[in-house]
């Protein structure tokens, strides 16, 4: 599964793009152009593959995103094009992967191969940071929804490039991101209005919407990529900022935390499989998110070994339960008809949940270290020339001093408590969505299994097709 390895070198990539200011931002893009790219185009790959067939269009999705790693291969200017072509393609691989498994299996069925999936993305963020570290076009073409598609990409990518952009080129308050969020916003209304009156074949089934449990598992998979990637993108440079590892070390630090969710996958695949009841994984999946992210506000300085490993599991338990948990539970509530696009827009709320993560987080840890900067205190000890630099190439620089000297330790001592202000966030988000996912339905999983969802839709009315428990 080609999703982004956060690499924990991400401080020393920096310091060779550029100056301070140049580095911060083009390495905030490496990582985040990929996720844009990936969530604006997930649900246009799922469209095409209903017009094309799905071995064309992954095929396509796959040669994409091996152009966009040879370019990253050969970059150095071009790494930030690189990465967006590889999340073109990306998005692709990664809706068509799911849909692959909707088309193939009974529902019943596919929560082994979604703890498959589980264990490539576990396998593929694990191994990454340490690698790291050391046909008839002419006719099928007029049944594609074009104008809903290239509205909703085009509403998609200003809105993601507005909260990317923030805290790193502009402020919230700057009128390049209110007008970029304005845009999207309207964008994405007007792509609901037509979706739901105005086009001939939508390519997103608008109202599936109208099922609570639907919606709520949805926002339960924005939040699950949300906090997912808070973690993962972060925590390695956790390891780094407060307790000195080397990016290697961070690397496998993370294991603590990424290892868990193949374990969790597999078993909740086999319980699901075997009792048909879903709705047990999403809630305890809920509870240790909430649990685990508050268990890592614990984490400073003086954390020992065995405690940040105890510390950093418990989460990573909660994001394994949620991957199938997630995917079965909405697949479930949908009728058969829509269950590949429903299916996709699953990973399109985690996609897109994903690249806020990244940008809050980031958000975040820039603006609060800038404020302990402030702190008189702080000011007492840091040298004027390294007041206002960012917190990547302020890392760097720490990394180079003495490990107990007052500078030094000031610091740390500031960067804990600017982590700890991601952890609580992703705290009460996983709280806020526990509470609602408490609320949703358990639909049955023995369903009739239909792979040709084009002529099951054309046997059913366009009216609400949402099941009932």
């Amino acid at each position: 599964m080609p999703l982004p390895s956060p690499s924990p070198s991400r401080w020393a990539i920096s310091a060779s793009i550029g100056g301070a200011h140049v580095a911060q931002v083009q390495v905030f893009w490496a990582g985040t152009s990929y996720l844009l790219a990936c969530t604006a185009v997930l649900l246009l790959w799922a469209a095409l593959s209903d017009v094309f067939g799905r071995r064309l269009v992954l095929m396509v999705a796959l040669i994409v995103f091996a152009a966009g790693s040879v370019i990253c291969a050969v970059a150095n200017t071009v790494l930030i094009a690189g990465r967006t072509v590889q999340g073109l393609g990306g998005g692709g691989v990664l809706g068509l992967t799911t849909v692959l498994i909707t088309d193939l299996a009974p529902l019943r069925e596919r929560a082994g191969l979604y703890a498959l999936i589980s264990s490539a993305w576990a396998v593929g963020s694990t191994t990454g940071p340490i690698i790291g570290g050391g046909y008839a076009i002419g006719v099928k073409l007029k049944t594609l929804d074009y104008f809903g598609s290239v509205l909703f990409v085009a509403s998609i990518t200003i809105l993601l490039v507005a909260i990317t952009l923030e805290g790193y080129q502009s402020p919230w308050a700057s009128w390049h991101i209110l007008v970029s969020l304005c845009l999207g916003a309207a964008g994405r209304i007007g792509v609901v209005a037509y979706e739901y009156r105005g086009a001939a074949r939508p390519f997103i089934p608008v109202y599936i919407f109208r099922n609570y449990s639907t919606t709520a598992v949805y926002a339960g998979s924005f939040a699950h990529g949300l906090v997912l990637y808070s973690l993962v993108y972060y925590m390695p440079e956790c390891f780094q900022a407060m307790l000195g590892y080397s990016p290697l070390i961070a690397g496998v630090a993370a294991l603590a935390q990424t290892a868990t969710v193949v374990p969790c996958a597999i078993f909740v695949g086999a319980v699901v499989s075997r009792t048909s009841r879903y709705r047990w994984a999403v809630w305890a999946g809920w509870v240790l998110a909430t649990l685990g992210c508050g268990l890592l506000i614990l984490l400073n300085v003086d954390t020992s070994i065995p405690a940040w490993i105890f510390l950093s599991a418990v989460s990573g338990l909660a994001m394994g339960v949620l991957f199938p948990s997630i995917a079965l539970a909405l697949q479930a509530s949908v009728p058969p008809a829509d269950v590949a696009m429903a299916a996709t827009l699953v990973l399109f709320f985690r996609s897109f949940g994903q690249a806020v993560g990244v940008a809050i987080g980031g958000s975040i840890l820039d603006n609060h270290m800038h404020v302990e900067l402030r702190r008189p205190q702080m000011a007492s000890l840091l040298p004027p020339e390294l007041a206002n630099i960012g917190v990547v190439t302020l890392v760097s620089v720490v990394k180079t001093m003495r490990a107990d000297s007052p500078l030094v330790l000031a610091l740390k001592s500031a960067l804990v408590r600017t982590f700890q202000v991601i952890w609580a966030t992703m705290c009460g988000i996983s709280g806020v969505t526990m509470l609602t996912q408490f609320t949703i339905k358990e639909y049955s999983m023995d369903q009739e299994h239909v792979t040709d969802h084009r002529f099951l839709a054309e046997k059913q009315p366009t009216g609400d097709r949402n099941r009932t428990p």
